[in-house]
Parts: structure tokens; sequence; C-alpha cells
């Protein structure tokens, strides 16, 4: 019973992987294969609104501690993507998505506290990897979006140096990232592995998809999506090493 009960719960994480990842790819895809309209953008929020609400309940009623807490932090970092068109075409759905945001950050960060407590002592998963994942990424995209529009303006529209201002502050947090996972062990150490692994290999199709797509299409490619891929792919393969090296034994474990 407890094996189908766990089988399910995983079944169940799964589900909510797949919903985050499409969703975020899906986002991606539409606004360059379409032009947006007011009603695409709206059924766009209305489904990745109920999208957040299907994910958290999947996780919350999995139980499965490991890839319930994962699943919660792909959804807390990815879910639900935004809409920058939304804005265009209707301020008060915009308004409300903006609040879906913010309510979703929340719930997905009650979930993985809910799993979080639910673990059997001595505890696996410690609380500061947990954080890293969602601290790290969001305050270097911070800054690297701050210091790209203070770039541009300064230089007159030019882009050069705004592409280079997020390649480097993506490539810190990643570093950074790469650097507490090395210091980790066990489930600390795969955590951080594979929630990185699935966001960047997410956002390395997106780009891919981008260059195909552009292609077809006959528009130009800007080389900044090339180096993109690169730096994706690169750190694809540093987390991959790093899970690779993780040691799951019990007794290896150590408090983080």
């Amino acid at each position: 019973m407890d094996n189908t009960k766990q089988r399910k719960g995983k079944i169940y994480c799964l589900i909510s992987a797949a919903i985050v990842i499409i969703c975020y790819i899906m986002q991606r895809i539409i606004s360059i294969v379409a032009t947006p309209t007011r009603t695409s953008v709206i059924v766009q929020a209305l489904v990745f609104s109920m999208a957040v609400g299907i994910v958290y309940l999947f996780v919350v009623k999995s139980n499965e501690i490991f890839y319930g807490i994962l699943t919660a932090l792909l959804g807390f970092k990815m879910l639900p993507p935004s809409i920058p068109a939304l804005e265009n075409f209707s301020i008060g759905a915009s308004v409300l998505y903006y609040i879906v945001t913010r309510v979703s950050l929340v719930i997905f960060a009650l979930a993985v506290l809910k799993l979080f407590r639910q673990q059997e002592k001595p505890a696996k998963i410690k609380a500061i990897p947990i954080i890293s994942l969602m601290v790290i990424t969001p305050f270097f995209v911070e800054i690297g979006n701050a210091l790209s529009d203070y770039f541009a303006a300064y230089f007159d529209g030019n882009m050069i140096y705004s592409y280079f201002v997020c390649f480097a502050t993506c490539s810190c947090a990643k570093i950074v990232t790469l650097a507490y996972g090395v210091h980790c062990t066990g489930e600390n150490r795969r955590l951080i592995a594979d929630c990185e692994i699935v966001a960047l290999v997410t956002n390395l199709v997106i780009k891919i998809c981008s260059v195909i797509l552009y292609a077809v299409q006959s528009y130009h490619i800007s080389k900044s999506q090339y180096c993109w891929i690169a730096i994706y792919g690169f750190f694809v393969i540093m987390f991959f090493i790093l899970r690779k090296k993780t040691k799951t034994p019990l007794k290896e474990i150590k408090n983080v």
C-alpha cells in the first residue's frame, strides 16, 4: 500500500512538473509565432492562472517530499509565466494577473514548507538549499534587468552592453548556485542539481525553438540567442556533473 501511494505521489509530481514546463514554454513560443490579441492574451492568463491552482493541489496531495519540493520550487520559479503583451490590451486583466503571480509565490512557498515539515527526523533536505534555489537566481536576474535597462538608456539603445550584463549576471547566479551545490551532499545536492537542470533545459529548449522559428519565418536572429544557448548548455553540463557526484547514503548527508 505504501509503495502504491508513493508511486501515485510521484505521478502527481510528474504531471505537475510537466504542466509547469509546458506552460512556460508555450507562452514563449506563442509570443513568437502569433500576433497577440486581446482574446489570446486573456485566454493565456486564465489558463496559466488555473495551472497554478492545479499544480499546487497536485503537489500538496502527492505527499512526496523530494519530488514534491522539487516541483513546488519549479512552480515558484516558472509559474505563471509573464505575459508582457497583456498590459497593452487590458489594464484590469494585467493587474489581476500580477496578483496571481504574487499569490503563486506564496502558495508554492507554503507547499514547500508543508512538505519540508513532513520529513522524518533527522531531515534529509535542509532549509538553506531550498532558500538558495528560491533566492539566488531571482536576485541576480533583478540586478541584471535593472543594469540592462540603465545601459540601454545610457548608450542610446545600443544593446550590446545590456546583453553582456544579462549574460554576466545569469552566469554569476549559476556559478554561485553551483558552488553552494558542491558544498552540499546527498538529497540537498541532488535537489539543487535537478531543479537547475530542469530550469536550464527548459530555457535551452525555448532558445533553440526561437532560433528555429525565427529562421523559418526569415526573421533576423540576434547573436544573443546563440550566446544564451551556449550559456544554458554549459551550465546544464556542469549541474549534470554535480548531480553525478551526488552521494545518497544517509551517513554521508551533512547538516547544511
